[in-house]
């Protein structure tokens, strides 16, 4: 015999023959666990009780094992509220209060909330009768308690239930942590924030908080068809305001994103992602928080002689694509005679130009993809100016992003 065992009493022996010779059934009512003293007991068909009980309550479920017909699963559950002690024994009682059957138990101890943690425990034993079709529950509904496996169980009853867990791609009947999961990929209730690189997965489905504010991230995306082939919606928010540093999502495999390999989002960005469900990934809303204007510079008393004088520049690199509007502004103390002239650049390209100064300005526009290093110059130039003229001059550039 093995050092765990549990075994039907003489007592639950004689009641069960009684009953069946009646022509009537045994009704089990009760489940009792003890501490056995403090030390695990051997029990005895002659047994009449527990040697220390410390809890009992009405049997939560009884069925006969698929694999066994002479076997019957029994169930107490033992709330979080209750305990502080050792399970070392146990004992199952009919609805008249006979010991129908007794065992030992591995030592198991319940907590109590003051002992540093409160949980439900499961006993389970299982009882071999030869006569198994006459024993029956006899049950109080309002003690019963449905155990996380049960409810799984039966989560799905109807055909609307099977037809939103089908949606969300998993079977019915499935583990209730895969249905949460999938759940959450079909409507797009999780929430996560990302500070270092970092791959995204199917469950990722929801809302990404992307901060970049320690170093540029690139993340890769989930495979477009990692939901099952179902589409997937992720939203993501741009939490920082460092500007220098970038913020990249890169598809995973052979996906596409936006037709490309990647998704550049510069500060203040809110774009919402949805795949297809197959190799791709668009964008199919994007808010972004307005840029504010680039700081102008100046230099001031410059004097004009012969050849080319070097100009003021400003510089920046846009993480959005958009329209730059240079100005370029001078003051001359003197009209000039003899082809002072001024040149407004972006990248080199002339925007505006002229040679007969005295107090002008000068503006234009250029359009720059995103990532592009723009560098805005104003410039003064001359042959030979006579007489030598004193100049004050300004390039200011405001960046205007296309949302």
């Amino acid at each position: 015999m093995s050092t765990y065992f549990i075994l039907v009493t003489a007592a639950g022996k004689a009641r069960l023959a009684s009953v069946i010779a009646a022509g009537g059934s045994l009704g089990l009512a009760q489940i009792a666990v003890g501490d056995g003293g403090g030390s695990v007991p051997v029990p005895t068909e002659s047994s009449t009780g527990l040697v220390r009980e410390r809890y009992r309550a009405a049997i939560n479920s009884l069925t006969q094992d698929p694999t066994n017909p002479a076997w019957l699963n029994a169930e107490l559950i033992i709330p979080a509220s209750v305990g502080g002690w050792w399970v070392r024994e146990i004992a199952v009682y009919t609805t008249d209060g006979t010991l129908f059957a007794v065992g030992n138990y591995p030592p198991s101890y319940k907590p109590l909330l003051s002992d540093g943690s409160a949980v439900e425990m499961v006993v389970q034993p299982v009882l071999e009768v030869e006569n198994a079709d006459a024993v029956t529950l006899v049950i109080d509904p309002t003690a019963v308690t449905a155990t996380r496996a049960w409810v799984t169980s039966q989560l799905v009853e109807t055909p609307q239930d099977a037809a939103v867990i089908t949606d969300a791609g998993v079977a019915p009947g499935t583990d209730v942590n895969a249905l949460q999961a999938a759940l959450r990929r079909l409507y797009g209730g999780s929430v996560r924030t990302l500070s270092a690189d970092a791959a995204l997965g199917a469950n990722d489905a929801g809302m990404i908080l992307a901060d970049c504010s320690a170093a540029s991230r690139t993340h890769v995306l989930p495979r477009a068809n990692a939901a099952n082939g179902r589409p997937q919606t992720i939203r993501i928010i741009r939490t920082d305001s460092v500007a220098g540093n970038t913020l990249t999502f890169v598809r995973a495999g052979s996906d596409t994103v936006e037709g490309g390999t990647s998704l550049l989002l510069p500060v203040g960005a809110r774009v919402t992602l949805c795949s297809d469900g197959n190799a791709t990934w668009r964008v199919v809303g994007r808010v972004q928080t307005p840029v504010a204007p680039l700081v102008a510079r100046s230099a001031q008393g410059v004097s004009i002689g012969a050849g080319y004088l070097a100009g003021v520049t400003v510089s920046f690199t846009p993480q959005v694509a958009g329209i730059v509007l240079a100005t370029g502004m001078v003051n001359l103390s003197t009209v000039a005679s003899s082809g002072v002239s001024c040149a407004l650049k972006v990248n080199g390209t002339t925007l505006a130009s002229d040679q007969t100064l005295l107090s002008q300005s000068h503006a234009g526009v250029f359009a720059v993809a995103a990532g592009t290093a723009v560098t805005v110059e104003f410039s003064l130039g001359a042959g030979s100016p006579s007489p030598a003229v004193s100049a004050t001059y300004m390039v200011a550039a405001q960046f205007f992003p296309s949302i």
